[in-house]
Formats: C-alpha cells, structure tokens, sequence
C-alpha cells in the first residue's frame, strides 16, 4: 500500500495527504493567505506507467464565516512533483449562485514529501 503520510508543499497552500484506502486519500491543506482548512477525498489511479498517478476528489474550504465546496484533479510524477487543477468554486459568494463573474481555476505545481 505504500506510504500512510504525505506532505505536499505548494506555493498557496499545504497539504497532509493520509491514506485510508489502496485508492482513497483524505487531505487536509491549509492555504497560507486565510485562515482557513481545505478538507477533501481524493480518489487515486496509476497510469499505464507506474511513474504517473492520477488523482481527483471533492472537498470544503471551511472558514469561520463560510463554507464553500471545491473539486481537485491532479497528477503525481515519479511520487514527487505535483500537477494540480482547481476549478473556480460553483457559488462564490457562498449562496450558491455566483454574482460575480466567472473566475478561471488555477493551476499549481507542488513537491510531495514521503513520510
């Protein structure tokens, strides 16, 4: 099964990666710029190669104000280098429909610590 623990360092955020299951991880980030913890479940693949594992998960970012859901996808490279894409949150004004116009997701490259 691998690894239990998984640190991963990203410009915005970290992240613990525990996993629970062969194919299911829970992640706990916590964004440096707000106050915030990023829970989600993630759900992993390995490609046809075993250097690369597909992963992709619904999560909450939970702030003493609001609560607003969030999907991830992302690849691991040679269990080290991480791809990642958020898309833009469904409801940004946290009542479930967006006021504002709509914001492009974001794309992170992070580095995945074994422990």
């Amino acid at each position: 099964m691998g690894e239990t623990l998984r640190l991963n360092l990203f410009d915005t955020d970290t992240a613990l990666d525990y996993r629970l299951a062969p194919r299911w991880t829970l992640r706990l980030a916590a964004p440096y710029a707000v106050n915030a913890l990023r829970p989600a479940l993630l759900y992993e693949t390995r490609a046809v190669t075993a250097a690369v594992t597909f992963y992709a998960g619904l999560g909450a970012e939970l702030t003493a104000s609001s609560l607003a859901p969030y999907a991830v996808a992302g690849a691991r490279l040679i269990d080290s280098l991480l791809i990642e894409y958020r898309p833009p949150l469904a409801g940004a004004n946290g009542g479930g429909a967006s006021v504002a116009p709509a914001l492009s997701g974001s794309v992170k490259v992070g580095w995945a610590l074994r422990m």
